[in-house]
């Protein structure tokens, strides 16, 4: 748990981390699983999901996730009562860790939502996050039979997000080989918002646009 709560995800980095041999890893990872302590991630990029090792796990309860981000690697300050400096240390990267966990969740979710009221320009079979060695998505909703994909990045910060976000999606969209010849649309993700180009761009281009922490849908 230790291993996961520092963000090793993959078999082969949690068997580092740990020191376990990795044709044991499986083992304790299934216990984990088992237990509803873990849960195994399956990247949406790959079709046949029963077959893949392209695999990775993370912490399943979102308290434990805090715990194991922001408590347990400063047990010191907690046993001082040095409260006010595990909030500061909390505090300063927060934004980051809601990013990145509670917020892509949302995301999908949302996404999944939108999937299921046909608000979609297809019906999604599977919605999560993809991966290969050289990209990785946050938000991706797969249509296999119609040749489908809704690929989304989110940004959980202060600032609006400008074109050079949609760009670099793009770009990352292509990596993903296995979608290769997929009909591909776009989805953003903002606390703040979106720049005014960006905006005027996603209009043309039919970019979904969400905005805030309820993720309302910009028109």
């Amino acid at each position: 748990m230790e291993a996961l709560g520092a963000n090793r995800r993959t078999p082969a980095d949690l068997a580092r981390a740990t020191g376990i041999a990795i044709n044991h890893m499986g083992k304790y990872l299934r216990t984990l699983v088992d237990l509803r302590l873990a849960r195994r991630i399956l990247s949406e990029a790959v079709r046949q999901r029963t077959q893949t090792r392209m695999s990775r796990y993370e912490i399943r309860d979102p308290f434990l996730r805090f715990y194991f981000e922001f408590v347990y690697p400063h047990a010191d300050l907690v046993e001082q009562r040095r409260l006010a400096r595990l909030a500061k240390i909390v505090r300063s990267d927060f934004d980051s860790y809601v990013g990145s966990t509670a917020f892509e969740e949302l995301a999908r979710r949302r996404i999944a939502q939108l999937g299921d009221d046909q608000q979609l320009p297809f019906e999604p079979e599977y919605i999560g996050r993809a991966w290969s060695r050289h990209v990785e998505l946050d938000v991706v909703a797969v249509g296999w039979k119609q040749k489908c994909v809704l690929i989304g990045e989110c940004k959980w910060m202060n600032t609006r997000i400008t074109d050079s976000v949609l760009d670099s999606l793009m770009e990352g969209a292509e990596k993903l080989h296995s979608l290769a010849g997929f009909k591909k649309s776009y989805a953003l993700f903002s606390k703040a918002g979106f720049s005014a180009s960006l905006e005027k761009r996603a209009s043309k281009e039919n970019v979904l646009l969400f905005t805030g922490g309820r993720l309302a849908l910009e028109k």
